[in-house]
């Protein structure tokens, strides 16, 4: 299940803020940034698994196809279609 920033900060006593702080001091980003690179990580490897583009989009929680192609791109410089072309071949 996921869990909210807000329900973190009270199970670990302290406020979001510094969560946050902590968090980037120990990994170099934001729990969102972090949560994001580990959603394309998670799709990519599910690619590699057979996955459709759609159904990895899906099973990691992205809204669209668009939206995981979009995001696949900035981190990883192509397509996931390019991707698994490359794959293929």
């Amino acid at each position: 299940r996921q869990i909210s920033l807000e329900e973190l900060a009270v199970l670990s006593d302290c406020t979001s803020f510094h969560i946050i702080r902590i968090f980037r001091s120990r990994t170099g980003m934001s729990p969102y940034a972090y949560l994001g690179q580990m959603r394309l990580e998670r799709a990519r490897r599910l690619l590699e698994a057979g996955f459709s583009i759609t159904d990895a989009a899906f099973e990691t929680g992205f809204s669209d196809q668009s939206h995981l192609t979009r995001k696949f791109k900035i981190r990883y410089g192509i397509t996931p279609g390019i991707y698994l072309n490359q794959l293929l071949s």
